[in-house]
C-alpha cells in the first residue's frame, strides 16, 4: 500500500483515489460516530452544533440515527426501579416522569381487550385515543410485555421521526 500526493491533492490507494474533501467528510463522520459512543448525547449534540458551524461535512443521516440511538439507550439503560414510584398529587396518585408513566400503561395495557379500548373512548375520548392504546396493546404483544425494549423502541423511533421531519 503506497500513498502517492499529486499536484491535484489526490490521494492513491492501490489504484483507488479519494480526493482529500472526501476523506475529511469521512474522519468527520467517524467523529461523530465516537462522539455518539462515549459522550452523553446532550453533550454530542452540543460539540456537534459547533462542528456544524466550522464544517458542513456532517452526514444528516449518520448524525440523526447516532443521535437517536444514542438518546435511546440512554434512557433504555436506567434503573426503572427508581422512576416507578407513585406520587400524590393534586389530581390523585401520578407517575413522575413521562418514562414511568409510558412503563405504567404498557403494563396496565394486558388489562383492557381489545374492544375495551374503543369503549374507553366513546365513554371517556380525552387521553384514549383508540389508535395509540391500539399500537401500545400490540406493541406489548409483539415484545412479550417488555417495558424496556418498548421504552427503548418509542424514544429511538421519536427521536427519528422529530429529526427528520422537524
Amino acid at each position: 500500500m503506497h500513498f502517492n500526493h499529486t499536484n491535484n491533492n489526490l490521494i492513491m490507494l492501490d489504484s483507488e483515489s479519494l480526493n482529500i474533501i472526501e476523506w475529511e467528510k469521512i474522519l468527520v463522520n467517524i467523529f461523530i460516530i465516537l462522539l455518539f459512543v462515549f459522550i452523553n448525547p446532550l453533550f454530542a449534540l452540543i460539540l456537534c452544533g459547533f462542528l456544524n458551524l466550522t464544517t458542513s461535512r456532517i452526514n444528516f443521516w449518520i448524525f440523526t440515527f447516532m443521535f437517536a440511538l444514542s438518546y435511546a439507550l440512554l434512557f433504555y439503560l436506567k434503573d426503572y426501579s427508581q422512576i416507578l414510584y407513585q406520587m400524590r398529587g393534586i389530581a390523585g396518585n401520578l407517575y413522575t416522569t413521562d418514562i414511568g408513566s409510558a412503563v405504567n400503561t404498557f403494563n396496565d395495557i394486558n388489562n383492557i381487550s381489545w374492544f375495551g379500548i374503543v369503549d374507553r373512548f366513546i365513554t371517556n375520548p380525552n387521553g384514549n385515543e383508540p389508535l395509540f392504546w391500539l399500537y401500545v396493546k400490540t406493541a406489548n404483544i409483539l415484545l412479550f410485555g417488555n417495558a424496556s425494549i418498548f421504552v427503548f423502541f418509542s424514544l429511538f423511533c421519536n427521536v427519528c421521526t422529530y429529526s427528520i421531519f422537524g
